[in-house]
Parts: C-alpha cells; sequence; structure tokens
C-alpha cells in the first residue's frame, strides 16, 4: 500500500510517496521552501504546490505501482506546532493567526483531497515505532527531535500519548528548545561538545519526568550522531533514530492509513 505524505517545517515542506508495507519512501522527495511567513492561505498554497509535483511524478517512477497509488486518496500530513482535536493551539515557526483554526480545513480546500493532520514530532515518532529504532519495544518510549526546537512523543507499549511538548521544560533555567535544539547551537555559537552536553542534560531531565525505558533521538543529528557524543550514554538507552529525516513523512502516511481505514 502506497500513501502520500507531506511533512510541514518551519523552512521547507517535504512530500514524497511512503510504501507502508517496507515502510520507506519511494521515488523522488519533492521539496519546497515554507512561506516566510506562512499563514493559513500561502501555506495552503504551498502544500498544493508541493503534492501536485509528486502527482505529477511518482505514476513515473520504477518504484511505485501506479496502481497502488490512489490519486483521490487521503494524504497524511504534519504541523509544526500543537494540534487538539485537529485545531492549531500554537504555530511558533509559522504564523500566529494559524491558532484556532484547522489546518486539515485549509489543505482539502486548496489540493481537493482528505487530509489528516498530526504534530510533526508525533508523526516522527510513530514512524520509529514502526518501522525505526521504536520497533517492537515495549514499555515507555521517548522520541526527541532536535530541530529548529524540540520534538517530542512519548509511548506506552506502542501506543502514542499525543501532544507532548517536552522540548519546553527547563534545562539549568532556560526551555530546553533555547538551549539543546539543533538551531540553539548554531544561535549560541556552541562548539560540538557544549552543545552535547546540553543535549545530555536535557535527555537526564527527560529521565527525572518520564523514566523512558528507551530514547531514540531524531532530527538533523540523527544523520551523524557521533556528534552527540556522551550525550547518547544515559542511564537509560539512548539510541539515534534510524529514519532520518523521511521519519515525518513516513507517519504521516502512516497515520493518514489508520485515520482512514
Amino acid at each position: 500500500m502506497a500513501v502520500l505524505g507531506v511533512d510541514i517545517g518551519g523552512s521547507s515542506l517535504k512530500a514524497g510517496v511512503v510504501d507502508l508495507v517496507a515502510g520507506r519512501l519511494v521515488g523522488d522527495l519533492v521539496e519546497l521552501d515554507t512561506p516566510q511567513p506562512a499563514p493559513p492561505a500561502a501555506l495552503a498554497n504551498a502544500v498544493r504546490d508541493v503534492v501536485a509535483r509528486v502527482g505529477a511524478g511518482a505514476g513515473g517512477s520504477a518504484d511505485v505501482d501506479p496502481a497502488k497509488v490512489d490519486p483521490n486518496g487521503a494524504i497524511g500530513c504534519t504541523f509544526p506546532g500543537r494540534l487538539r482535536s485537529g485545531s492549531s493551539l500554537a504555530a511558533v515557526n509559522l504564523d500566529e493567526s494559524w491558532v484556532g483554526e484547522r489546518p486539515a480545513d485549509h489543505f482539502e480546500r486548496a489540493v481537493g483531497r482528505p487530509f489528516h493532520v498530526l504534530n510533526d514530532a508525533d508523526a516522527a515518532g510513530l514512524a520509529e515505532m514502526h518501522f525505526g529504532a521504536g520497533r517492537e519495544r515495549g514499555g515507555v518510549v521517548l522520541v526527541v527531535t532536535l530541530g529548529t526546537g524540540i520534538g517530542s512523543a512519548l509511548f506506552m507499549d506502542g501506543e502514542l500519548l499525543p501532544g507532548t511538548e517536552l522540548g519546553e521544560v527547563d534545562v539549568d533555567g532556560r526551555p530546553a528548545t533555547e538551549v539543546a535544539s539543533w538551531a540553539a547551537r548554531e544561535e549560541l555559537g556552541l562548539d560540538w561538545r557544549a552543545w552535547a552536553d546540553n543535549v545530555s542534560r536535557f535527555l537526564q531531565r527527560m529521565q527525572d519526568l518520564v523514566d523512558p525505558q528507551l530514547i531514540i533521538v531524531g532530527g538533523g543529528v540523527s544523520e551523524d550522531p557521533s556528534q552527540l557524543g556522551p550525550a547518547l550514554r544515559q542511564p537509560c538507552e539512548v539510541v539515534p533514530a534510524a529514519l532520518g529525516n523521511a521519519a515525518g513523512l513516513i507517519g504521516a502516511a502512516l497515520f493518514a492509513s489508520h485515520s482512514s481505514s
């Protein structure tokens, strides 16, 4: 089964077709810049454009059976902000006009297809639990994504507890996202060791708060986990994410499949 996924970030939108049997992208990944700023109308138009580019190329990919890609099927989509019952509570890296809006409604009107939208970190977590580093792992598993901010996805025996915002907890008196995110390293001018020390303190806070058996660290750093150094050595097991930057797309497609069934 193949489903189209869209991953919305503060700087770029990515879209592609996901094989939900193998848990991987097939065909070409399409990427566009996120509008700056990105209020509902502008972002919905960008989502329409990125979906159209995937639709134009997916059927011609040698990896995709065109019969398995429903041109009218539901699309899974991530959203970089807090959601409750489908409505946005915050979208810091997009535009504050999203507060109170239902992203799925805007995207469906622009694209003309059903959308199933979930938080970006929750999507990455779903992908890692089904196809990646958390596969077949029980107990409490925490997935954190280190990017523009810090996202979190919390699981109990494989079931997602949606909507956690653990990147906002304090580390040394400041929100963790301000000292341990990928963006914070550049903004603060930290070398890799200093940044890894901040990440390590954040992971220690996570152990104090939720006592996970496993922490999966994703985001850009998962491409080269050696940059985290001692941050990966904690009392609990800490491993890099297995699916890299494709995790959000894969998780969004998986969510759409489950929500449509």
